[in-house]
Protein backbone atom coordinates (compact mmCIF):
# COMPACT_ATOMS: atom_id res chain seq x y z
CA UNK A 1 0.00 0.00 0.00
CA UNK A 2 2.47 2.41 0.86
CA UNK A 3 4.46 2.03 -2.63
CA UNK A 4 1.54 2.57 -4.51
CA UNK A 5 0.94 5.82 -2.75
CA UNK A 6 4.52 6.43 -3.53
CA UNK A 7 3.65 5.82 -6.89
CA UNK A 8 0.93 8.13 -6.98
CA UNK A 9 3.05 10.95 -5.36
CA UNK A 10 5.37 10.68 -8.39
CA UNK A 11 2.91 10.83 -10.82
CA UNK A 12 1.30 13.65 -9.31
CA UNK A 13 4.67 15.78 -9.03
CA UNK A 14 5.63 14.54 -12.70
CA UNK A 15 2.34 16.01 -14.19
CA UNK A 16 3.01 19.33 -11.91
CA UNK A 17 6.75 19.69 -13.05
CA UNK A 18 5.64 19.26 -16.62
CA UNK A 19 2.88 21.91 -16.60
CA UNK A 20 5.14 24.57 -14.82
CA UNK A 21 7.70 24.12 -17.93
CA UNK A 22 4.65 23.94 -20.28
CA UNK A 23 3.24 27.66 -19.04
CA UNK A 24 7.40 28.86 -18.93
CA UNK A 25 7.65 28.11 -22.32
CA UNK A 26 4.47 29.79 -23.75
CA UNK A 27 5.27 32.61 -21.35
CA UNK A 28 8.67 33.28 -22.70
CA UNK A 29 7.78 32.80 -26.65
CA UNK A 30 4.63 35.36 -25.81
CA UNK A 31 7.54 38.14 -24.56
CA UNK A 32 9.73 37.61 -27.19
CA UNK A 33 6.61 37.96 -29.74
CA UNK A 34 5.66 41.24 -28.06
CA UNK A 35 9.22 42.10 -27.99
CA UNK A 36 9.49 41.75 -32.08
CA UNK A 37 6.68 43.76 -32.68
CA UNK A 38 7.87 46.91 -30.79
CA UNK A 39 10.90 46.28 -31.95
CA UNK A 40 9.38 46.29 -35.47
CA UNK A 41 7.35 49.36 -34.33
CA UNK A 42 10.45 51.60 -33.77
CA UNK A 43 12.31 50.85 -36.98
CA UNK A 44 9.73 51.53 -38.68
CA UNK A 45 8.82 55.27 -37.76
CA UNK A 46 8.65 57.81 -40.95
CA UNK A 47 10.85 60.54 -38.95
CA UNK A 48 13.32 60.20 -41.69
CA UNK A 49 11.38 60.47 -44.49
CA UNK A 50 9.62 63.92 -43.37
CA UNK A 51 13.25 65.34 -42.70
CA UNK A 52 14.19 64.35 -45.67
CA UNK A 53 10.85 66.13 -47.64
CA UNK A 54 11.33 69.09 -45.68
CA UNK A 55 15.11 69.29 -47.03
CA UNK A 56 14.10 69.18 -50.92
CA UNK A 57 11.14 71.78 -50.27
CA UNK A 58 13.71 74.23 -49.05
CA UNK A 59 15.93 73.44 -51.63
CA UNK A 60 14.12 74.51 -54.55
CA UNK A 61 12.82 77.80 -55.82
CA UNK A 62 8.96 78.83 -57.46
CA UNK A 63 8.78 81.43 -59.95
CA UNK A 64 6.55 82.50 -62.57
CA UNK A 65 8.18 83.41 -66.33
CA UNK A 66 5.91 85.20 -68.90
CA UNK A 67 6.48 87.80 -71.95
CA UNK A 68 8.42 86.55 -74.79
CA UNK A 69 8.66 82.90 -74.08
CA UNK A 70 7.10 79.77 -75.70
CA UNK A 71 5.00 78.46 -72.59
CA UNK A 72 4.55 81.58 -69.68
CA UNK A 73 3.93 79.84 -66.37
CA UNK A 74 5.13 78.66 -62.91
CA UNK A 75 8.37 76.48 -62.56
CA UNK A 76 10.76 75.59 -60.27
CA UNK A 77 14.19 75.45 -60.44
CA UNK A 78 16.89 74.69 -57.86
CA UNK A 79 18.04 77.23 -55.40
CA UNK A 80 20.41 79.16 -56.83
CA UNK A 81 19.26 78.73 -60.33
CA UNK A 82 19.50 81.02 -63.00
CA UNK A 83 17.17 82.88 -65.52
CA UNK A 84 18.46 81.01 -68.07
CA UNK A 85 17.10 77.80 -66.70
CA UNK A 86 13.71 79.20 -66.82
CA UNK A 87 13.57 80.03 -69.97
CA UNK A 88 14.72 76.46 -71.15
CA UNK A 89 11.49 75.26 -69.29
CA UNK A 90 9.45 77.55 -70.38
CA UNK A 91 10.31 76.55 -73.76
CA UNK A 92 12.58 78.87 -75.12
CA UNK A 93 12.06 82.83 -76.33
CA UNK A 94 10.06 83.67 -78.98
CA UNK A 95 11.30 85.31 -82.15
CA UNK A 96 10.32 88.78 -81.11
CA UNK A 97 11.70 88.02 -77.56
CA UNK A 98 14.61 90.64 -76.36
CA UNK A 99 17.22 89.15 -75.36
CA UNK A 100 18.90 92.18 -73.21
CA UNK A 101 16.16 92.77 -71.27
CA UNK A 102 17.14 90.45 -69.06
CA UNK A 103 20.14 89.40 -67.24
CA UNK A 104 20.13 85.55 -67.95
CA UNK A 105 22.95 84.77 -65.76
CA UNK A 106 21.37 86.02 -62.62
CA UNK A 107 19.91 83.83 -59.34
CA UNK A 108 16.50 82.91 -59.22
CA UNK A 109 14.82 84.42 -56.16
CA UNK A 110 11.73 82.58 -54.75
CA UNK A 111 8.65 84.40 -55.61
CA UNK A 112 9.69 86.58 -58.06
CA UNK A 113 7.80 86.76 -61.75
CA UNK A 114 10.05 87.30 -64.58
CA UNK A 115 9.13 88.99 -67.87
CA UNK A 116 11.25 88.66 -71.24
CA UNK A 117 10.75 91.77 -73.11
CA UNK A 118 10.04 92.65 -77.13
CA UNK A 119 11.89 93.96 -79.61
CA UNK A 120 8.88 94.92 -80.96
CA UNK A 121 8.16 97.45 -77.86
CA UNK A 122 11.57 98.40 -77.51
CA UNK A 123 11.25 99.55 -81.37
CA UNK A 124 8.19 101.78 -80.40
CA UNK A 125 10.34 103.49 -77.76
CA UNK A 126 13.54 103.62 -79.48
CA UNK A 127 13.01 107.95 -80.38
CA UNK A 128 12.54 108.51 -77.20
CA UNK A 129 12.08 108.11 -73.43
CA UNK A 130 8.73 105.47 -72.32
CA UNK A 131 5.92 106.47 -69.99
CA UNK A 132 3.83 104.31 -68.06
CA UNK A 133 0.75 103.21 -70.22
CA UNK A 134 2.97 103.70 -73.64
CA UNK A 135 3.16 100.18 -74.65
CA UNK A 136 4.86 99.15 -71.36
CA UNK A 137 5.14 95.86 -69.87
CA UNK A 138 4.19 95.89 -66.44
CA UNK A 139 4.17 93.31 -63.80
CA UNK A 140 1.13 91.79 -62.55
CA UNK A 141 2.13 92.63 -59.04
CA UNK A 142 1.50 96.03 -59.07
CA UNK A 143 4.09 96.82 -56.15
CA UNK A 144 7.49 98.91 -55.94
CA UNK A 145 9.95 98.37 -58.73
CA UNK A 146 13.43 96.67 -57.95
CA UNK A 147 15.93 98.64 -59.54
CA UNK A 148 18.40 95.36 -58.36
CA UNK A 149 16.21 92.60 -60.06
CA UNK A 150 13.67 94.14 -62.32
CA UNK A 151 14.73 93.51 -65.92
CA UNK A 152 14.41 96.64 -68.57
CA UNK A 153 10.62 96.02 -69.54
CA UNK A 154 10.05 96.60 -65.79
CA UNK A 155 12.36 99.18 -65.18
CA UNK A 156 10.51 101.01 -68.58
CA UNK A 157 7.79 101.26 -66.75
CA UNK A 158 8.85 104.29 -64.28
CA UNK A 159 8.48 107.66 -65.29
CA UNK A 160 11.16 108.87 -67.83
CA UNK A 161 13.08 105.69 -68.10
CA UNK A 162 13.19 104.36 -71.48
CA UNK A 163 14.75 101.89 -73.40
CA UNK A 164 18.38 103.73 -73.61
CA UNK A 165 18.28 104.29 -69.40
CA UNK A 166 16.69 101.19 -68.02
CA UNK A 167 19.76 99.31 -70.41
CA UNK A 168 22.30 102.21 -68.70
CA UNK A 169 20.96 100.71 -65.41
CA UNK A 170 21.74 97.06 -66.42
CA UNK A 171 24.20 97.72 -67.14
CA UNK A 172 25.63 99.22 -64.07
CA UNK A 173 24.17 96.54 -62.24
CA UNK A 174 26.17 94.14 -63.81
CA UNK A 175 29.20 95.99 -63.51
CA UNK A 176 29.24 97.02 -59.60
CA UNK A 177 27.00 94.94 -58.20
CA UNK A 178 23.58 95.72 -56.49
CA UNK A 179 22.21 99.33 -55.63
CA UNK A 180 22.58 99.71 -51.95
CA UNK A 181 19.95 102.35 -51.43
CA UNK A 182 17.67 103.92 -53.99
CA UNK A 183 19.96 106.84 -54.20
CA UNK A 184 22.58 104.98 -55.52
CA UNK A 185 20.49 104.86 -59.22
CA UNK A 186 21.50 108.65 -59.41
CA UNK A 187 24.72 107.02 -60.21
CA UNK A 188 23.69 105.69 -63.69
CA UNK A 189 24.47 107.60 -66.28
CA UNK A 190 21.75 109.90 -67.58
CA UNK A 191 19.67 109.42 -64.22
CA UNK A 192 20.18 112.97 -62.49
CA UNK A 193 18.05 114.95 -59.31
CA UNK A 194 15.33 115.52 -61.65
CA UNK A 195 14.97 111.88 -63.01
CA UNK A 196 14.92 110.37 -59.59
CA UNK A 197 12.59 112.46 -57.97
CA UNK A 198 10.06 111.44 -60.33
CA UNK A 199 10.83 107.73 -59.50
CA UNK A 200 11.68 108.06 -55.47
CA UNK A 201 8.40 106.81 -54.30
CA UNK A 202 7.99 104.07 -57.10
CA UNK A 203 11.46 101.83 -56.80
CA UNK A 204 12.99 100.07 -53.64
CA UNK A 205 16.21 98.07 -53.18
Amino acid sequence: MKTKHIKLLVIIASVVIAGIFAFKKSTDSGDAGELTIASGTETAGPGSGETEESVTDLSEYTAYICGEVKTPGVYRVNAGGRISELVEKAGGVTEDADMTSVNLAREVTDGEQIIIGSLKSGAASAGGEQTPGAGAVVSAEGSLVNINTADKARLMTLPGIGEVRAEAIISYRNENGSFKTKEDIKKVSGIKEGSFEKIRDLITV
